[in-house]
């Protein structure tokens, strides 16, 4: 985060035009992996790409770019999303299923019972 918000601060202060706290949040908020600053570029006058480029002096680390790993990333965690949601259907409807075979066992014994009692009677009427 910390670079991110030295990226914001570089990237706003390099426009023709003074943004304002919503746009410059909303830069903030979508993330350094997003291209949010190019919907300004028209008044970009100095871009975060020609930045990077330039030689460096000093005490500059280089920060590895960790964009393709982060959109990966969430990619992979939506799709997890999508299948934890078929997953509780799945299992919702599995317990709807196992009451209803439950519901039918139970109506079975009860039907067998019966037919059970009804022989009984027959055999009984027979030997009458």
């Amino acid at each position: 985060k910390q670079w991110y918000q030295r990226r914001v601060a570089i990237t706003a202060g390099v426009f023709s035009t003074r943004l304002s706290s919503s746009e410059v949040s909303e830069l903030y908020s979508a993330g350094s992996c997003s291209d949010i600053e190019k919907k300004h570029d028209e008044t970009r006058k100095l871009k975060w790409e020609q930045i990077l480029q330039q030689s460096r002096t000093g005490d500059v680390s280089e920060i590895i770019e960790t964009c393709a790993l982060e959109k990966k990333l969430q990619f992979v965690e939506g799709e997890l999303s999508k299948k934890s949601s078929v997953l509780e259907e799945v299992r919702a409807n599995l317990e709807q299923t196992t009451d209803q075979l439950s519901n039918t066992v139970t109506q079975l014994d009860k039907t067998e019972t019966k037919l059970n009692q009804t022989e009984t009677k027959l055999n009984q009427t027979e030997t009458k």
